[in-house]
Formats: C-alpha cells, sequence, structure tokens
C-alpha cells in the first residue's frame, strides 16, 4: 500500500519541470521513485521536452545534434529505481 505521500510526490515530481529549478526537480522525481520507479524517466523526457535546444547539447555518435541529457539520466536513476525496488520487495517478502 502505497502511503498518503506518494501521490502528491508524483504529482510535483511531473509538474516540477514547469515550477522549480531542474536539481529541485531530479530532486522529487528521484524522492518519487521510491514509490514509482518510472517517475524519474518521465521527469526525464519532460525537461528535454521543455529545454532540449538542438546544438547545445554535447554531440555523440547516436546523437549528431546533441544528445537529451536529461531523458537518459532519467532512464539511469529508473534502472536504479527498479532495481532497488525489486530488491527491497525480496526481502521484504522473504524476511
Amino acid at each position: 500500500m502505497r502511503s498518503a505521500v506518494s501521490r502528491p510526490l508524483l504529482a510535483l515530481a511531473l509538474l516540477g519541470p514547469l515550477l522549480f529549478p531542474w536539481p529541485l526537480c531530479a530532486a522529487l522525481a528521484l524522492a518519487a521513485a521510491f514509490y514509482y520507479p518510472f517517475a524519474p524517466a518521465v521527469a526525464g523526457v519532460i525537461l528535454d521536452a521543455l529545454y532540449f535546444s538542438r546544438g547545445a547539447a554535447p554531440s555523440w555518435g547516436l546523437w549528431p545534434h546533441g544528445a537529451p541529457l536529461y531523458t537518459l539520466c532519467g532512464l539511469a536513476a529508473t534502472f536504479l529505481a527498479l532495481l532497488v525496488h525489486r530488491f527491497v520487495e525480496t526481502s521484504i517478502m522473504t524476511s
């Protein structure tokens, strides 16, 4: 069961790119990842949709016009959140 804080935290994490600077938005997305593991990926996509500037981001092999860094960071945080979520579920169920 999710706590009473989880849904407002998710709402703040997803509305954060519109209201807060990116470090606070990243912190909110990481906090929401405890309850919703895909929150950082969605927040990263929202941040890139709002602030991605073609040519201003560093270019890598796959992205010659700039990499979507917020999305990539969000996917990395989502991957870590899924690992932690699975580990916590497994350790709680076995004990």
